[in-house]
């Protein structure tokens, strides 16, 4: 397998990947899987963000039922720091929760941390995110 990378908690249990692909943390692939090149595999992801990309676009293609949604960091936790986040659900929490389904297409600032949750679902959540620099032809930032 040749520049192919594969975090130390995923249970990966075929040889057949495409080269360029990345499996990431707690995914998880059976024995008869065929992975094309250049993938971006991922049970869930932890808080990141898109460094210098202007906007991101995750598209939502197949979304199972109690397959996770996307959080999104509070914007003044920097602020919060002195604030009980006891109990949960007050304006204290530090993430956001925003509900996808089938279907949706997110927008964001790329600079905005984020995270998905962890899937119960047995099914697949199938989503494409692309980052664009958001430049019309004359290079000026949009």
């Amino acid at each position: 397998m040749k520049n192919i990378i594969i975090h130390q908690t995923a249970d990966v249990q075929t040889k057949d990947i495409g080269e360029g692909t990345i499996v990431w943390q707690f995914s998880i692939i059976l024995k008869n899987a065929k992975i094309g090149k250049n993938c971006n595999i991922n049970a869930h992801t932890l808080p990141h963000d898109h460094g210098s990309t202007n906007v991101v676009v995750s598209a939502y293609v197949q979304v199972p039922q109690d397959s996770g949604n996307l959080m999104f960091e509070q914007l003044l936790r920097t602020n919060w720091t002195h604030y009980s986040r006891i109990p949960e659900g007050t304006c204290h929490d530090y993430w956001k929760e925003v509900s996808v389904k089938t279907n949706d297409v997110l927008l964001f600032p790329g600079w905005m941390t984020h995270k998905t949750q962890a899937s119960k679902s047995n099914g697949d959540r199938i989503t494409f995110t692309i980052n664009t620099d958001g430049r019309d032809r004359n290079n000026i930032i949009l």
